[in-house]
Formats: C-alpha cells, sequence, structure tokens
C-alpha cells in the first residue's frame, strides 16, 4: 500500500476569536504555553491555540507530563496543532527533536 501525505489546510471558522500570539523556541528542555497569554489577569482564559511548527521538528504532549526527543505525538515543520481546552492548554508541552524549533502560537477565545 502506498503512502499518500496530504496538506491540510488552516481553519478560520469563527469558533474562537484570535486575541493574541507568541513565537515559542522549543530546544532540548520541554517548554510550554506563557500563562500571562493564555491566562491574562483582565480577561478571560483561552479557550484553544492554534501552533504551526518551523524550523525543526517537535514532540508534545498535554496530559501533563514532559515530552521527550522520543516520547510524544510528533510534529513536523509546517504541520500545526490546535489545542482545545482550558486544562489541555496548561498541560501542553513541547520539545524539539534536534536544534531549535519555532512554535508560532495564536491564541484564541
Amino acid at each position: 500500500m502506498a503512502f499518500v501525505q496530504t496538506t491540510i489546510l488552516h481553519r478560520i471558522a469563527g469558533i474562537y476569536n484570535g486575541y493574541d500570539h507568541e513565537t515559542i523556541s522549543a530546544t532540548a528542555a520541554a517548554v510550554g504555553f506563557t500563562a500571562s497569554k493564555y491566562n491574562p489577569a483582565d480577561a478571560a482564559h483561552a479557550q484553544s491555540v492554534l501552533v504551526t511548527i518551523e524550523e525543526e521538528a517537535i514532540r508534545y504532549r498535554y496530559d501533563g507530563s514532559d515530552p521527550t526527543t522520543s516520547v510524544g505525538h510528533s510534529l513536523n515543520p509546517g504541520g500545526f496543532v490546535t489545542v482545545v481546552g482550558k486544562t489541555n492548554i496548561e498541560n501542553f508541552r513541547a520539545i524539539a527533536k534536534s536544534g531549535t524549533a519555532k512554535l508560532i502560537t495564536t491564541y484564541e477565545r
């Protein structure tokens, strides 16, 4: 059976509205989202975070444990994931498989 790669386009559905963004550098230590971005003191908590990956592949987890270079969901440059829900956003952690990966984020509520 041949492997067929498909391209998925970003969704902008209007369910949530983007209100902030940041670029996070991931290296050999697990990193998460910035708390003041997803839970600002003067506004409601983010409902979702759109994350696109640049430069290097990452591994990520959102179960409260840190990923390693060999454990966690794999995401290659050009890929994206939408993290939905307060607990998942707070628990999200990513690590670069090698080098430095850039996580481009948009916070939505």
